[in-house]
């Protein structure tokens, strides 16, 4: 049960660091390591709030959404507007409308806000023992045929897991492991030893070359990766 409340709270704590990060984006630098207190939840609700605004373009309507009075949403917007150097939004009665920087900031806040759900979300099923996700890369080259017979019937089995599968970019290796971007890679050639990873051979592919009739390498048996070396151009379909 205290391992239950330590991910949940380092959940929390995840999330207001996704929201520091993101308003300092916003406002410029500052100082976004302040230490969790009233001003964090204030910062944390400022989402909502002016989320709702931009919804209804009503202090009232917004305040009532967000279960605050209309003194103290008018109150968290503008020093909202303080924080962020600018207003957000044209207080002009039923004309009232989002200013230039109040478009940008709530379509970064709508973002912010699908992050700490997603976060609050792991955090639960952690706490709760439920469903978890676990991401693979693919690098491009691998065919998948290899391995979907592998996931169906793994996710039969343990149906309270989420595999996701995301193709490898260029540039990325095993190395997206250890930067915790990626818990498995399925590569096409093994990667350097590193005591942090463990690597295991999943299969065997066969490779068959194409090429002309009357070809150099079109009367050998056997092709090898070094004789392909004198050719212009090979590629794998």
């Amino acid at each position: 049960m205290r391992d239950a409340y330590r991910q949940v709270e380092a959940g929390e704590l995840y999330a207001r660091c996704i929201l520091f990060a993101a308003l300092a984006t916003l406002r410029g630098p500052s100082n976004c390591n302040s230490p969790t207190g009233e001003r964090d939840i204030m910062e944390l609700n400022q989402l909502t709030y002016f989320i709702h605004l931009a919804e209804t373009l009503n202090f009232t309507a917004a305040a009532k959404l967000s279960g605050i009075s209309q003194p103290s949403l008018t109150r968290s917007i503008r020093r909202l507007e303080e924080e962020l150097g600018g207003p957000l939004i044209y207080r002009d009665g039923k004309n009232s409308r989002l200013t230039g920087l109040g478009h940008d900031v709530e379509i970064e806040f709508r973002k912010m806000m699908a992050a700490l759900q997603s976060v609050r979300h792991h955090s639960d099923n952690w706490s709760a023992g439920r469903h978890r996700t676990i991401d693979v890369a693919v690098a491009p080259t691998v065919g998948p045929g290899a391995f979907t017979d592998f996931v169906s019937s793994a996710l039969e089995h343990v149906p309270s897991v989420e595999i996701k599968l995301h193709s490898l970019l260029p540039g990325e290796d095993a190395a997206e492991l250890l930067s915790g971007k990626y818990h498995a890679c399925i590569l096409p050639r093994e990667p350097r030893p590193d005591r942090k990873l463990d690597l295991r051979p999943l299969f065997r592919e066969r490779f068959v070359l194409g090429c002309a009739a009357d070809h150099p390498l079109a009367r050998a048996e056997v092709v090898r990766c070094e004789d392909l070396r004198h050719f212009p151009y090979v590629d794998r379909l």
